[in-house]
């Protein structure tokens, strides 16, 4: 694991948590637990690390500004902070997204099968705007990216991968 997703990893746990009892507390170890047992897995993990090694490349690529050449706004910390929590809410079954970053900033995740497209990207303010094309049908639209994934985003992956 690269040392972007090794500082995400020791700050950040895989689900908002609000929670202040000594049970939420045993609670937020456990989860801790599974998650690495599952980051760890060759077979549930290797996908996460990819993304989370994709991740890091990117974001070390466009930490300047005009990083492209053409005025492309520096992806933040933040903005990573945000693109990682994204990752972790991802169902593990599937296959590793490509990532890249857009010329505003934002961390953006492409699914493709063999003949449909699926784009995702994750904005400041924990906006989500995706767009896809299952063959001549064309969708896009604008979530807003919580404590989970937005279902709409759930939909379109299974349609992808049916």
């Amino acid at each position: 694991m690269n040392a972007i997703a090794l500082r995400i990893d020791s700050f950040f746990s895989p689900h908002t948590d609000r929670g202040i009892s000594d049970d939420a507390e045993s609670l937020r170890t456990l989860v801790k637990e599974v998650h690495k047992d599952v980051s760890l897995s060759e077979t549930l993990g290797k996908a996460y690390r990819e993304a989370i090694d994709a991740l890091g490349n990117s974001y070390k690529e466009c930490t300047a500004k005009d990083w492209d050449g053409n005025g492309a706004a520096a992806a933040t910390l933040g903005d990573l902070i945000t693109a990682e929590r994204f990752l972790r809410t991802l169902p593990t079954s599937l296959p590793s997204p490509e990532i890249s970053v857009d010329p505003d900033g934002e961390f953006a995740f492409e699914w493709y099968n063999d003949r449909d497209v699926l784009s995702v990207s994750i904005g400041r303010a924990n906006k989500i705007s995706y767009a896809a094309r299952f063959g001549r049908s064309r969708i896009h639209g604008t979530e807003f990216f919580g404590d989970e994934l937005p279902r709409v985003i759930i939909e379109n992956l299974e349609r992808l991968f049916a």
